[in-house]
């Protein structure tokens, strides 16, 4: 299985139906991105805490709805902020997580 058909996968089985499912309930990008954030910023804290598994699920999770924020931009729903905003939130969350690995640290 090469990486073009995994990710052939992941669309069929997980990002159509997602982005679909959160397009119904009236999620906008922006709003799925924040919420992103906002459960890595949680996983910081728990990694910060010692707690590496729980903050590694969290922060998979948080990961995943990458995915459907994006799902959600080529779908037309959202702002001009989705030209920026992948950039901004993939560093912040870079930026989170290693400040949990770092306040663990000390």
């Amino acid at each position: 299985m090469n990486r073009k058909s995994i990710r052939l996968l992941l669309l069929r089985y997980y990002e159509k139906p997602l982005v679909l499912l959160f397009d119904k309930l009236g999620f906008s990008p922006n709003g799925v991105t924040f919420f992103g954030l906002t459960i890595t910023l949680i996983a910081a804290v728990f990694v910060s805490q010692g707690q590496f598994i729980l903050g590694s699920i969290l922060i998979l999770l948080g990961g995943a709805l990458d995915l459907i924020d994006g799902g959600l931009g080529v779908l037309g729903v959202g702002s001009l902020f989705i030209i920026y905003r992948p950039m901004f939130t993939d560093i912040n969350t870079v930026i989170q997580v290693l400040s949990g690995f770092s306040l663990g640290a000390s």
